[in-house]
């Protein structure tokens, strides 16, 4: 089974008190790629503490991500710097890339 990391803006949902929605749209996102086939890792489901500093979260989601076929992400992926360096290294590895409201990013 192909795996596909989730990416999407975390930080700002946390510091704005809209952290439980955004892990609902994780979570839904998630069970729509596992019908599609796909074995999904997600940074939700890390665990990590919502005080930890941001370069020691995307050490781990980094190594996630690692691990991939592909990425997928989810909308207002651009305002996050954390998606912007996962997309990065999605490019640089030559992972499949998705995007929430396109089909497949082709490079």
């Amino acid at each position: 089974m192909k795996r596909i990391f989730l990416s999407g803006a975390i930080s700002n949902y946390i510091a704005s008190g809209q952290w439980e929605s955004r892990k609902a749209d994780f979570r839904r996102l998630k069970n729509v790629l596992e019908r599609k086939g796909w074995q999904v890792l997600s940074p939700v489901e890390l665990n990590l503490r919502v005080d930890l500093p941001h370069d020691r979260c995307m050490e781990e989601t980094m190594r996630q991500l690692a691990y991939c076929h592909a990425i997928f992400l989810m909308d207002g992926w651009e305002q996050s710097f954390g998606c912007r360096d996962e997309l990065n290294l999605a490019l640089s590895t030559g992972k499949e890339i998705y995007f929430e409201n396109l089909k497949k990013y082709e490079i």
